[in-house]
Parts: C-alpha cells; structure tokens; sequence
C-alpha cells in the first residue's frame, strides 16, 4: 500500500514539473519576446544602436514590378561599389522618387547616426537579385537574392545551395507566393521579404523565416536586428 502511495506521489510532482516546465517555456516565449522587443524600440527611441543591423526596403511605384494591392557602404547604402548596380540606385536615393516621399537612403542615415548598421534592399528591381549578391556589413557577410515564377520552394533551396558555397552569415530573399514560404517553406533563409502586399504578413515567423511584406509606396520597412539576433519590424512613414 506504502509502496503504491508513493508511485502515486511520485506521479503527481512528475505532471507538476511537466506542467511547470511547459508554462515556463510559454512565459519564456512570450515575456521574452516582449522584453525583447522593446528593448529594441527603446534603443531605437534613445538612439543607442551600437552593434544593430538594419534592413531597409521602400515602397515600389505602381508602375515597379511588383504586386500591387492597389494603385498606390554602409556609406551610401546597399552595394554602392558592386558592378551592375540598378540605375535607380544613387547615393541620394532612388530616381524614382517623387518629392516629398520619404526615401530608404534618408532612413538609412537617420539609424546610421545612431550607430546601426544598414542595408538597403530595392524591392522596385528584384531581377537585380536573380544573382545572388553578397553585402558585408558588421563583420557579417549578407547574402540576398529573390526568386519567381512556380515552385518557389524549390527555386529557393537550389540558391542556397549556391549562396552556402560563400560562407554567408545570412540570407535575405525576395519572393511573391506567400503559399510557397507557408505550405513548404523557403530552406534556411533568415529574412523573406514578400513583394504580393496582399500576404499582410508584417514581423512574423513562418517556420524559421522572419518575413514581412513590401511596404505600400511612401512607406519604409525596417527590420531590426539586436546585437543579440532578435528581429523585429516597424513600418516608418515620416521621420
């Protein structure tokens, strides 16, 4: 009987550390998300954001190709010195531009002044990244490329493949089937960033992809990167 009580007991604090240790992962994940994240928007509010890494992408015209919902170095930016730069890239912003539209390059400076690293990814040309381009920023080698057409899944991983042969630290890619990333996933890619604006996927992990989708024309999207590896993302309109 002694015996059989204690099996008992024994039992009942086994289901109470199991259930202590699933409640305690799920305050880990939500908690720490939390406080995570916003130590990344007070380091972004004070302007301390030694170590950061941000990607920027603005808004395509209507006329870019890009899925429309509607009508609507460090220095100088993403690959200022690469060979076959898009002609609407300059190190005052896009040409494209019209006045008054607030610019990645002018985000760029104003998370520059705050000791972040950026890089600047143009959503307006993703055949720019049919070849995979390599950009190195904070001791890290940034990997960026998009892919199109059926099978995005597939076309993905064959990049990798590729992308894997320079030693990157990690990847960015452009896509348009959102289906592709959520049904089968994209490989191992860090930041996916989806040009249909209709997939309203802004700051959210799809499998292990941090994805957002292309900002509305005069809107810039960040991602920010803490020096920890935490990711989050803010859509900026004026600064």
């Amino acid at each position: 009987m002694q015996k059989r009580t204690r099996e008992i007991v024994a039992l009942v604090i086994l289901l109470v550390l199991l259930v202590g240790g699933i409640c305690g992962v799920a305050w880990y994940l939500l908690v720490g998300h939390n406080w995570n994240a916003a130590a990344s928007l007070i380091d972004d509010h004070i302007g301390t954001m030694d170590d950061y890494s941000v990607v920027l992408c603005e808004g395509a015209p209507p006329h870019a190709d890009i899925k429309n919902e509607d009508e609507e170095g460090e220095e100088g930016g993403l690959l200022k010195f690469a060979a076959g730069m898009p002609a609407a890239l300059t190190e005052n912003g896009f040409g494209y531009l019209l006045s008054g539209r607030l610019t990645a390059p002018q985000v760029a400076k104003a998370y520059q002044a705050k000791g972040a690293h950026t890089v600047m990814v143009d959503i307006s040309q993703p055949e720019f990244y049919d070849d995979p381009i390599i950009v190195p920023r904070n001791g890290k080698r940034i990997a960026i490329y998009s892919i199109k057409g059926p099978h995005q899944e597939l076309a993905s991983r064959l990049a990798l493949r590729n992308i894997k042969k320079y030693d990157v630290d990690y990847t960015i890619c452009l896509f348009d089937d959102i289906n592709a990333l959520k049904q089968y996933g994209l490989g191992d890619v860090n930041i996916g960033i989806c040009l249909d604006r209709k997939a309203h996927v802004n700051g959210e992990y799809l499998g292990s992809t941090f994805t957002i989708t292309a900002p509305n024309f005069g809107q810039v999207e960040a991602v920010i990167a803490s020096p920890s590896g935490f990711l989050l993302s803010k859509t900026i309109e004026e600064l």
